[in-house]
């Protein structure tokens, strides 16, 4: 368990300060780390109960004990209700039913997120782990609040090892208090000297309202046996892997009043302008997810029964589109992590029909939607006279001839999403995702996101960020190997040129993808692995990209050696919730141990590249280089992702080129083929450098290397 002492605490919170928010930078991770909390509040309102339940998976897993004391608001009808006419004091007999309704209407008043935080609340209230009282002034005015409010506001946490913190300050214990309002306060530490007779004095103030209530100008409303049951009804022990998700999914300022970004209204037009067909090739970290709800959202205007089918690589990224549907209000059912999934579908599809949802969208992974059964419910539905919609994510992958069925004619409405449509080395699969969607019709590219300007009020969509290429050569058998492959090649290149032989093309895909392959596991990137994370002291959030599971063996060999926290991230590590993980898939739980810095390195090959959101990622170490520009879009959108946290990613790209690119030699040259393989890599440095903070310093690295080659290189090739 992390103490109060681990976290890195300012002194001072201004939430006006763009690289600050109090809810996920203090509140949340404070509370995690402690065994006690007591609190001093204005608001009892549902949102009052979220913020206070933020952080509770922790809490309650440290056997957390919290007292809250809060004021609730009171309307002119409230006083006249409570008043005791005779004396201008609170009638008590009045005050339980009073109370009652009021844990009623919280309950009432949550959403379906906020549920599972005032339930949890209601489980420590039945638990004695949460002891609320609320506090109204002992004499009411009938007609105003001039009679007084309970208004203090402090708080004061501790760990297991006696460390406190307390702070004081505007702040109210709600969700808008603590994301979204203006609000300034300090907090005081236990374990700096200067700061202890703060702390106590903030002790003293809760004890003496906690105690003698009355001395203060306030009587307590304590939760009688009918609240208490009222709060507690259909409660049972939290679920703490819930919890932790739904602190780690939801981003602060990210909610359901989610505000569109003017290139997000474009995208919309532009899609709806070519009949609700097209691609929108977008960043990743520029919301494509959002971008899509909005454009089914305007779709379903017309009140038309619409079945929308939302097709994703894999069941956790089927997790996020499921909390997105649900923000603009359509029903969801998300097949992609179930094994009953026919009869969900079938069902489904049948309630649309009959008329018992207007609308449905069905998350499903692609793997799914081209079976027969599938693609048998879409036609019937068209048949019907329901209007279908796909929204394909990454939809680059829907090129290949395998996952191809699943793009049936029978949809009206076609939507496709990747941060670039283009197929590395499939030039036909290219072509024909841009023929069924009827072309891309939006482009926002990570230049276009980097220059973005937020209008007030919005964050930044990319951290800036630094590209370090560094060169490796090929040992000698390696580039025997790497020499033999590419005058097969051009062998290849000249035979189909002349004559289009069956299987020419076939064959020189995969000689080409295997020359490829020789560059991402050349031997010599490990030795420049250990030397760069040697030199790199408290690393954390950092990610490594290997070509496969013997990189990855060797890569976890070096991080073992430096004494590096690291974990895969693997197609083969569970997606279901287990026990033994809080409730969390096994999946879930490296992400929340990397997010909080538990877990320094991730260490994966591609199934980091689409999907998962990682902002507090913020170093990359690329040993799987190569030309694809998709797959360098994607990571390099994964690291760059905007985060308070995080002034700039930095990308290292372990590159493979001829020894002239390390040092120089007396009498080298260099031949076309070695020529061609670093013009390849410099042409990569500089695609994949644009952007970055140290371009500059890139372009002249290029320049000097293409003036070695003419230097060095052979007669023919000067010529």
């Amino acid at each position: 368990m992390r103490l109060l002492r681990d976290l890195n605490l300012k002194r001072v919170y201004e939430s006006n300060d763009p690289n600050v928010n109090p809810l996920r930078d203090f509140y949340v991770p404070a509370l995690a780390a402690s065994i006690t909390y007591d609190r001093l509040t204005f608001s009892f309102t549902s949102g009052a109960l979220r913020a206070a339940a933020l952080g509770i998976a922790g809490f309650i897993e440290n056997g957390g004990l919290m007292r809250l004391i809060a004021a609730p608001r009171l309307q002119p009808s409230d006083h006249e209700t409570l008043l005791n006419t005779a004396t201008q004091e609170i009638d008590r007999s009045k005050l339980e039913a009073f109370v009652v309704a009021q844990v009623r209407g919280v309950k009432q008043l949550a959403s379906e997120i906020d549920k599972r935080y005032v339930e949890a609340l209601g489980w420590m209230i039945q638990e004695g782990k949460l002891d609320i009282r609320l506090a109204i002034p002992k004499r009411l005015d009938t007609h105003s609040d001039e009679g007084g409010i309970f208004h203090t506001k402090l708080g004061i946490l501790t760990d297991a090892a006696g460390n406190s913190v307390s702070f004081s300050g505007s702040i109210n214990e709600t969700y808008g208090g603590w994301n979204n309002n203006i609000e300034r306060f300090k907090v005081y530490r236990s374990w700096d000297a200067s700061q202890k007779s703060d702390i106590e004095f903030d002790r003293t103030t809760f004890n003496n309202y906690w105690n003698n209530p009355s001395g203060h100008g306030i009587q307590f409303v304590e939760f009688s046996d009918a609240a208490v049951d009222e709060f507690t009804r259909n409660t049972s022990q939290p679920n703490l892997g819930h919890l932790k998700a739904l602190e780690m999914q939801e981003e602060p300022g990210v909610a359901a009043s989610q505000v569109a970004r003017n290139y997000q209204i474009t995208a919309v037009q532009e899609w709806r302008r070519n009949k609700s067909r097209g691609i929108l090739s977008m960043a990743t970290g520029s919301g494509k997810t959002f971008t899509a709800t909005l454009a089914i959202d305007e779709v379903l205007s017309d009140s038309k029964p619409t079945f929308v089918v939302c097709l994703v690589p894999n069941a956790s990224i089927g997790t996020q589109w499921t909390t997105q549907f649900e923000r603009i209000g359509i029903t969801v059912k998300d097949l992609s992590d179930t094994s009953n999934w026919k009869r969900a579908l079938q069902r489904a599809a049948l309630d649309t029909e009959m008329g018992v949802y207007r609308s449905v969208a069905v998350v499903s992974v692609m793997n799914r939607a081209g079976s027969a059964f599938f693609l048998e419910q879409i036609a019937r539905l068209k048949e019907r006279g329901i209007r279908t919609a796909l929204i394909a994510d990454e939809a680059h992958r829907f090129g290949a001839k395998k996952v191809r069925k699943a793009l049936s004619d029978d949809y009206d409405l076609r939507l496709g999403l990747s941060a670039t449509p283009v197929r590395y080395f499939d030039d036909e699969g290219t072509s024909f995702l841009l023929e069924y969607f009827n072309g891309s019709v939006f482009e926002f590219s990570i230049l276009d996101a980097l220059s973005w300007q937020p209008p007030q009020g919005q964050t930044p969509i990319l951290a800036q960020f630094e590209y370090h290429p560094l060169f490796v050569q090929l040992d000698e058998e390696e580039l025997e190997e790497y020499l033999r492959l590419t005058q097969k090649i051009v062998y290849l290149m000249q035979e189909a040129t002349a004559d289009a032989k069956p299987g020419v093309a076939e064959e020189l895909f995969r000689l080409q993808l295997t020359r490829a392959r020789i560059k991402k596991t050349a031997q010599n990137k490990i030795t420049v692995l250990q030397r760069e994370l040697s030199k790199k002291a408290n690393l954390t959030h950092t990610i490594i990209y290997c070509a496969d599971k013997r990189q990855m063996a060797q890569a976890f060999e070096v991080l073992h050696e430096l004494g590096i926290t690291a974990a895969p991230f693997t197609q083969e590590q569970g997606t279901k919730p287990e026990a033994r993980y809080g409730g969390l898939s096994e999946r879930e739980e490296t992400l929340r141990l990397f997010r909080i810095g538990d877990i320094q390195v991730l260490v994966a090959m591609t199934l980091l590249d689409e999907g998962v959101d990682i902002p507090e990622a913020r170093t990359g170490i690329i040993l799987a280089s190569s030309g694809n520009v998709r797959e360098f879009v994607q990571r390099t959108g994964r690291l760059i992702r905007w985060h308070p946290n995080k002034t700039k990613a930095q990308i290292f790209d372990i590159l493979v080129a001829p020894d002239v690119l390390v040092r120089q030699r007396e009498n080298h040259t260099i031949s076309k083929t070695e020529a061609s393989l670093i013009e390849s890599e410099l042409e990569r440095m500089e695609y994949y450098g644009e952007g970055a903070l140290n371009q500059l310093e890139l372009q002249r690295i290029t320049g000097q290397i293409r003036n070695e080659i003419r230097v060095y290189g052979d007669k023919e090739l000067r010529s």
